[in-house]
């Protein structure tokens, strides 16, 4: 349903805002208006659906999909679009974390039971969907760590998949790594919106 509302345009004027919900679904509603997302995303449930037996199909296509869904979050919007709501820049942060995941776990959710109905079970699931939130999460903040340029933003974005895929390895180094990155993002973002802040 968000991909049916329509695009929202940068205003004209300070005076002219977006509406809540699209400022709230700003990523999804540009994402959803091409069909390729969501082509994707039925091929990878059907591919999952094929390979339900095992547990590396429904894996892999979760792990297909989180990273598709990550180029949703490279553009950032314009920083008028921020005085409305960010009166405290922890306040916004959790509101786009909460709403990014919202939006992925919806998406997620037929990849996930055809992963919890193999060999994974439920346990497997619930690992594998907690590694997705903490990498999607580090990806929503480090769009706002360098907000609002593109380039530090998407390189930041490369760096945190990066560090999230190590910890797929064995060695606990890669843990103690995710942590300081996930961290760090925190504080970062937290620091560069307070520039923005309505006072």
């Amino acid at each position: 349903m968000v991909a049916l509302v329509p695009a929202a345009a940068a205003p004209a004027s300070r005076r002219r805002r977006p509406s809540w919900f699209r400022s709230v679904a700003f990523e999804w509603v540009r994402a959803g208006r091409g069909p390729g997302l969501w082509l994707a995303w039925l091929g990878l449930l059907a591919a999952a659906g094929l390979t339900r037996a095992g547990s590396t199909g429904p894996a892999l296509a979760i792990l297909a999909w989180l990273l598709l869904t990550l180029e949703t979050y490279g553009l950032a919007e314009p920083w008028s679009w921020l005085l409305p709501p960010l009166r405290s820049p922890s306040a916004w942060l959790r509101s786009r974390v909460g709403w990014g995941l919202l939006y992925f776990g919806l998406t997620v959710a037929p990849l996930a039971v055809l992963l919890a109905l193999g060999p994974a079970g439920v346990g497997g699931t619930a690992l594998v969907l907690g590694w997705c939130a903490v990498v999607l999460t580090m990806i929503i903040l480090a769009k706002y760590a360098f907000y609002p340029h593109a380039t530090l933003g998407r390189l930041t974005q490369a760096g945190a998949v990066g560090v999230g895929m190590s910890i797929l390895g064995s060695n606990p180094a890669y843990l103690v790594l995710l942590l300081v990155c996930f961290l760090g993002l925190l504080l970062k973002s937290r620091n560069r919106l307070r520039q923005y802040r309505a006072e």
